[in-house]
């Protein structure tokens, strides 16, 4: 006998509007929280923290069409900048925090990303010097108008954290220079988006070969979201850890997209996978659902049995 499922509520709507609704049914309940810096938020409050960064990528010149690269780790920042750039129709590239500079080069080049966004260091990486290296030029800019021969397109970079270089921008400089952004040309760019724009762009792993860029309508990313859920049976009562990298589908989409399509909560045990954390955050926050690959799982059976 065929297993029956249950018609997609999300097929025909975009990324915002289902994070919308969840936002109103589930305001005044957890959505995502970071273990490792106490940092979290109710749905209501995601949000706000999306609708001021979406007013901020606005102020930045970031519009409908353009790409908006993240290259970070699993930081508040991330899951914000994943909304936003869906609320004001921005296609997100999503890097590998891992890349060197001739990879970072590469997913610059061939996505005609129009902004960066980075964390300052990635374990013994250097996120600035690498990207010095692929970008030698913007050393001696003099203002955060980045003009680089290898990526044309390419015309901000926003630092999320630590010291600022004088060719970037800082995240916190972003938001404030959105709040001058009436709210009425958000909602306008909001309602001008249809499901099957794209919105997402994944880089293959690149196992045989130079990666491939996968280009991800909302429909494509909503619709996985929401059978990956129902397998799953949750619900907005359950806590979804979430140990697993935001730059791949496994952390933005089976995760992220997943929780706000359910309303569940995320929770993110560390910028990068720790054992320990992930064992805490587990036992702290009461997670019903723990996402990872085998590895992971060992190294956390490992972890508890010290």
């Amino acid at each position: 006998m065929r297993e029956s499922y249950e018609q997609p509520w999300v097929d025909g709507l975009t990324i915002d509007q289902v994070f919308r609704k969840t936002a109103v049914d589930h305001a005044d309940q957890l959505a995502i929280v970071f273990h490792d810096t106490g940092w979290q938020r109710t749905w209501a409050e995601l949000d706000d923290e999306v609708e001021r960064a979406a007013r901020g990528l606005l102020a930045l010149g970031i519009g409908t069409g353009d790409h908006v690269a993240v290259w970070a780790t699993n930081v508040p920042q991330w899951v914000i900048l994943q909304f936003a750039t869906a609320r004001i129709g921005a296609v997100l590239v999503a890097v590998n925090p891992a890349c060197r500079a001739h990879e970072l080069a590469y997913a610059l080049r061939r996505s005609d990303a129009k902004a960066l966004f980075f964390v300052n260091r990635f374990k013994s990486s250097d996120y600035i010097d690498l990207l010095l290296q692929a970008c030698p030029e913007i050393e001696t800019a003099r203002n955060v108008s980045i003009h680089c021969v290898e990526f044309p397109k390419l015309e901000r970079i926003v630092l999320l954290r630590g010291e600022l270089p004088a060719w970037a921008s800082h995240w916190d400089e972003m938001l404030q220079h959105g709040e001058a952004i009436e709210s009425g040309r958000i909602s306008a760019l909001a309602n001008s988006l249809t499901a099957r724009d794209p919105i997402n762009i994944q880089y293959t792993s690149g196992t045989t070969g130079l990666p491939k860029a996968a280009m991800l309508s909302h429909r494509n990313l909503l619709m996985n979201a929401f059978y990956v859920g129902q397998r799953q049976k949750l619900t907005s009562g359950d806590r979804i850890c979430i140990p697993v990298p935001f730059y791949h589908c496994f952390g933005c989409v089976l995760a992220n997209l997943c929780a706000a399509v359910y309303g569940s909560a995320m929770l993110i045990p560390s910028e990068f996978f720790n054992a320990r954390q992930t064992l805490e955050t587990i036992d702290r926050y009461r997670a019903s659902a723990l996402y990872g690959v085998p590895t992971m799982f060992i190294a956390e059976l490992q972890e508890h049995e010290l």
